[in-house]
């Protein structure tokens, strides 16, 4: 397999001098499938300081990021490659972290601690391929199976099941049936695992191509992570565009207190505003200044892509077409396109919130009228709600 000429270098340093060193995991099986590779994990034989010692002399700059669990970071041309000693990992007490971890010689038993079978493939260019536990050959199936007994891969770390389903998705691989029966069998677990993780997986998992299809076939798992959950529109997920805010949208439409799932998932401030807002306004009839206005221009076609793939007849062209015009003709739609603002507004007599509640009656005025959108006429306009106690 193809390794760049910073990996291959990392690898031969640590070969030459007396150690065992692969590339591992993701990036091995993403370039035997042809898949683009981002990140190369390398793992080794040669303890943390055995590593840095490696790397000193070669005045190859590097992180601590990991040493509980033998990890190094070793950064080459801005780009970081993890470099971890091979290990077996202790019990695990709360199916997700093992108390402990010890490091071992044997790239064998470091493979046989991983998670499923296309993830356990170690690679360098003397050896060729280490792969105890057929993960080529599942590769070429297209399967996703775990390494050993999938009932204690598991149990071991609960989050496993979620990976599991986000590489079905991601890769669109089936699941092997005894760690599919094991992933039911397993599911309650996850309701020991922190949201945060929960949820990073999830979004890798609705992004992928084949998100529709896991997501309805493991729906009985969203519902443990999400007890709320009711079935969503799987084709509509299958269709709508790869944006994790829009499809996640989709997959609580129908759900309800998505604001309380949210905050639950802990996502980011700006992922909780887009989705509570597409959703809100998928069921809105509201005009297309209306929608601008709330919205936002990226938010409006996002929100035509998502009820596009809700419903295939809906009039997403004609909406689009007229959000580009409204657009393109600088109609006003929002309060900073007034040619009136709230110092206009004081000088009137205006105080406190009556300003920003003229300023909305102006604009919906506009909305309507736009040749109104004039200091002088909505100076006028304004001067008649004076008496109204606005």
């Amino acid at each position: 397999m193809y390794l760049p000429r910073d990996a291959k270098r990392i690898i031969s340093l640590l070969t030459q001098s007396q150690y065992k060193a692969y590339a591992v995991g993701g990036c091995v099986r993403d370039a035997i499938m042809g898949r683009k590779v981002s990140d190369y994990d390398i793992t080794t034989s040669a303890l943390p300081n055995q590593v840095e010692k490696v790397l000193l002399d070669n005045d190859i700059k590097f992180v601590e990021t990991g040493l509980k669990h033998g990890t190094i970071t070793a950064i080459i041309n801005h780009q970081p490659y993890e470099i971890t000693t091979f290990r077996t990992d202790g019990k695990y007490s709360d199916n997700r972290h093992p108390e402990s971890v010890s490091f071992v010689n044997d790239i064998n038993e470091d493979l046989s601690r991983r998670d499923f079978t296309i993830n356990a493939i170690a690679y360098n260019d003397e050896e060729g391929f280490i792969d105890l536990f057929g993960g080529v050959e599942d590769i070429k199936k297209r399967i996703i199976k775990t390494v050993g007994k999938s009932d204690l891969r598991f149990q071991e770390d609960a989050l496993r099941i979620m990976r599991a389903l986000r590489f079905s998705s991601q890769l669109s691989f089936g699941i092997e049936e005894e760690t599919r029966l094991a992933i039911f069998k397993n599911k309650e677990l996850l309701n020991n695992i922190a949201a945060e993780r929960i949820y990073s997986e999830l979004v890798k998992l609705l992004i992928g191509d084949n998100a529709g299809s896991v997501i309805k076939e493991y729906s009985e798992i969203i519902s443990v992570i999400i007890p709320e959950y009711k079935e969503c529109d799987y084709n509509a997920i299958a269709v709508a565009p790869k944006k994790d805010y829009i499809r996640l949208a989709i997959l609580l439409l129908k759900t309800d207190n998505a604001d309380g799932i949210l905050k639950r998932l802990r996502v980011s401030n700006d992922t909780f505003d887009k989705v509570t807002k597409l959703i809100e306004y998928s069921r809105s009839d509201a005009s297309v200044k209306e929608l601008l206005n709330k919205l936002g221009v990226d938010l409006l076609f996002d929100l035509i892509e998502l009820k596009k793939a809700i419903n295939s007849s809906f009039e997403t062209e004609k909406i689009r077409e007229e959000a580009t015009r409204i657009i393109e003709s600088k109609e006003p739609y929002r309060i900073s396109d007034l040619k009136i603002n709230g110092n206009d507004l004081m000088a009137l007599g205006f105080e406190g919130k009556e300003i920003s509640s003229v300023l909305e009656k102006l604009l919906f005025e506009v909305w309507n009228n736009p040749e109104k959108n004039k200091k002088e006429i909505l100076l006028n306009i304004a001067s008649r709600f004076i008496s109204r106690k606005i």
